[in-house]
């Protein structure tokens, strides 16, 4: 049944599903992931005469294997302190690291040290991030000798307030970007 699935056309929906689970359990093979486990199946284990002897023996050894020993996984010095930072992290994070290691060693408190070694470059981050965005606000103003910057807007009045009469606007003040506020350049032609 398998082998014409793979040379038959996949028009019928159940071709298409068989063939999505192949390629799914595959992973990319023509051939099926080998199976250790002997008798996997609850059917060939009660099925018939049920297991033999053997049988029993090789399961009983397969279960037990699966089982990890109390020092599993077992990595070694070098994974110990490092398998969790990739190697842009670990220079970064040494020093901090270090600091907080000799700290749980004076007080004695590694909980503490711990929300401290949690918390303290989270909120390092956010004042950096804070004072930065403050400095590009301040001296980065969009005006209008340059395209870069902010640009920031506040509200403005309504432009048509019905209870005042209608004064027209010059047509010079649509984003003049501090243009019409200027002190230099005013008699140039």
């Amino acid at each position: 049944m398998a082998s014409d699935v793979i040379g038959a056309t996949l028009d019928k929906p159940w071709h298409k599903q068989l063939a999505l689970k192949r390629a799914q359990t595959n992973r990319g093979s023509f051939y099926p992931p080998m199976s250790i486990e002997p008798l996997p199946h609850m059917r060939s284990r009660l099925g018939g005469q049920g297991m033999s002897t053997e049988e029993r023996v090789l399961r009983r050894q397969w279960i037990q294997a699966q089982y990890l020993a109390p020092n599993e996984p077992n990595y070694g010095p070098y994974e110990k302190l490092h398998f969790r930072k990739n190697i842009f992290r670990r220079p970064l994070t040494g020093v901090w690291e270090n600091f907080c290691n000799f700290l749980i060693s004076v007080t004695n408190r590694p909980k503490g040290v711990g929300y401290l070694h949690y918390t303290f470059p989270r909120l390092l981050g956010a004042v950096a991030v804070s004072y930065w965005l403050g400095y590009l606000l301040k001296y980065h103003k969009g005006d209008w000798t340059k395209e870069t910057g902010w640009n920031i807007s506040f509200t403005r009045e309504p432009e048509y307030d019905l209870t005042k009469p209608y004064v027209p606007k010059p047509d010079n003040e649509f984003f003049a970007r501090g243009f019409t506020t200027r002190k230099v350049l005013l008699n140039e032609k």
